[in-house]
């Protein structure tokens, strides 16, 4: 298991959209890109994997905002769609390209990130430490956008023993 280390560079975050144009959305929409960007925040305990998955339609910008070290293991899609683990895949970290052979992983330390296109797999987990990740995409629906290359369900499945207080949008 080899891990590719990444140079430092000044940290700014791009997504290659078009950021205050409607060219990429459907003629007649109102919203800007910049309206169309959504950000989250996610804490990684130290050795915790986020399991191998693809998107559809979403790119994202994934950020190593601290603590340990994020480690991703990405992969190209094949033909069918599947993950493609015998053939050299390049994405951008930090405005540079990078390409990773097959068992090469990007190791992101704090403030260094990766943007993943539509159809790049991947999987993530935190090492050394927790890490705080955050995350810069563009607008998806998670029912539809969110392929795993083993199916697992969106939440846990919870016995109900009282009514929730706050419902989850797809409770409604």
């Amino acid at each position: 298991m080899e891990h590719y280390q990444l140079r430092t560079r000044p940290f700014r975050r791009t997504l290659p959209i078009p950021v205050h144009s409607t060219q990429w959305l459907d003629e007649g929409s109102e919203i800007r890109a910049w309206d169309a960007l959504c950000r989250k925040l996610l804490i990684l305990k130290d050795n915790q994997l986020s399991p191998m998955h693809r998107h559809i339609i979403k790119a994202e910008d994934i950020i190593n905002r601290g603590g340990g070290d994020l480690v991703l293991e990405i992969h190209a899609s094949d033909p069918n769609g599947g993950v493609d683990r015998d053939n050299p895949v390049t994405v951008p970290s930090d405005a540079c390209p990078v390409t990773l052979q097959p068992q090469e992983y990007v190791r992101l330390k704090p403030r260094q990130s990766a943007t993943l296109m539509p159809g790049i797999w991947h999987a993530f987990w935190a090492e050394r430490r927790d890490c705080l990740i955050g995350e810069v995409s563009t607008m998806n629906d998670d029912r539809t956008d969110n392929v795993f290359e083993k199916p697992i369900p969106r939440f846990s499945k919870v016995e109900k023993d009282f009514e929730p207080d706050f419902l989850l949008v797809s409770d409604y």
